[in-house]
């Protein structure tokens, strides 16, 4: 289905023959997706072709609290011209790129001056940069008492949830005690830095078979573990920066 405005269209052709390999999606003021690239739907595990027409909303596999923050986004970029900034989180683990900083461009008619749809945008990000700024931005939604829902799943096959929760931070915080702070400050679970130290000699050690902190850095590194997010500290998909 293509939309009428003449000029969304034009820009729709234009997409489509220079912005194949970004991250780039057009959504209409019915939320319908008029464009977007291959890229982009690979990183939603689907295809272009599927994704065209379809309702932006209903194509996100995210619950309904933070599908009705992304339509509070949406809505509010078609009623003004302003750009809006936000961190995706994605949860398609077998896809490499999972933090993209995006952002929301009203697409204006230069006849009407009207905003006739929304250009996504999406560029991705270190992942030391990304994720450290994410575990931060969690940080300081708790220290604000923003209500948020915790994911509890867990779909790491060789750690448990708090082994993995351990491991993520450690590449991150080397000290127990602030493994423990950040823990607690994100899902408000008590944990001490000595048990925190006990599962990394007695549990992260032997799964890994390493002898030493800096082997276990090392290898979890190899393993990417700086790119998997804990489930359970997806606070929020859709964090917004701006």
């Amino acid at each position: 289905m293509k939309p009428s405005n003449e000029f969304l269209n034009h820009i729709i052709t234009l997409y489509q023959q220079i912005h194949r390999d970004d991250y780039v999606m057009i959504v209409d003021r019915d939320y319908q997706i008029c464009f977007i690239s291959p890229r982009f739907a690979q990183s939603m595990a689907t295809t272009a072709e599927q994704l065209i027409g379809q309702n932006y909303l209903t194509s996100l596999a995210i619950s309904e609290e933070i599908k009705n923050n992304v339509k509070t986004s949406i809505e509010h970029n078609l009623n003004c011209s302003h750009t809006h900034e936000f961190l995706n989180i994605n949860l398609n683990r077998e896809y490499n790129e999972q933090i993209l900083q995006m952002r929301y461009n009203p697409l204006l008619d230069p006849v009407t001056t009207n905003v006739v749809a929304v250009v996504i945008e999406g560029s991705k990000l270190s992942a030391y940069t990304s994720l450290y700024n994410f575990v931060t931005h969690l940080l300081e939604r708790n220290a604000n008492h923003e209500n948020t829902a915790v994911d509890t799943s867990h779909s790491d096959e060789l750690f448990t949830k708090r082994e993995h929760e351990i491991a993520f931070l450690l590449l991150f915080f080397r000290s127990p005690k602030k493994i423990a702070e950040v823990i607690k400050q994100i899902s408000g679970d008590e944990v001490s830095a000595k048990t925190i130290n006990n599962i990394i000699s007695s549990k992260l050690f032997v799964k890994l078979e390493v002898y030493n902190i800096d082997a276990l850095i090392t290898r979890l590194h190899e393993l990417n573990y700086q790119t998997k997010i804990p489930a359970s500290f997806m606070l929020n998909l859709h964090l917004g920066l701006t």
